[in-house]
């Protein structure tokens, strides 16, 4: 969980973390790693900013090869991964109790429900992390997600 890059200043204040690279993204291997590369998207940062609206991924789709619908589907991980403590496998966890972008996880008001959602994905489904989070740390991501501004178009 490497980062690669400072965080900028709306990122800073909303209590976010730093860029991780892109191939850390589950479904990013070496080949899209390399197309993205390419166009010069290296971090989360990069995808988040340069795939942030429609336009801007059908150019990087026509670019790299790789689909549009794909492309969103990473710069909403990627979004995600601006939430402090929301890394990776954190992100993937949360794709797989159904949130998949950050207003999507901004609507969220039972943090309990939320919690127990996460811990039951991730001790009955696949294991994505060692240890689920407390509800405590749970309500904080939503009460970031509520104060972030929104970057990716739909």
């Amino acid at each position: 969980m490497a980062a690669v890059t400072a965080p900028d200043a709306q990122t800073e204040a909303a209590g976010t973390r730093n860029a991780y690279r892109t191939d850390e993204i589950e479904g990013i291997g070496p080949a899209y790693a390399a197309k993205l590369n390419a166009v010069g998207i290296t971090n989360t940062n990069h995808l988040l900013h340069k795939l942030a609206t429609r336009k801007d991924r059908n150019a990087i789709a026509e670019k790299t090869g790789i689909s549009d619908k794909r492309l969103l589907s990473w710069a909403n991980k990627a979004d995600l991964m601006r939430i402090s403590g929301v890394g990776p496998q954190m992100s993937d966890l949360l794709e797989a109790v159904g949130i998949n972008t950050v207003p999507q996880l901004a609507q969220r008001v039972d943090v309990f429900t939320l919690r127990e959602k996460l811990r039951l994905s991730n001790e009955i489904g696949r294991s994505f992390v060692r240890t689920v989070p407390p509800e405590a740390t749970v309500g904080s991501w939503i009460a970031k997600a509520q104060k972030l501004d929104r970057v990716i178009q739909y």
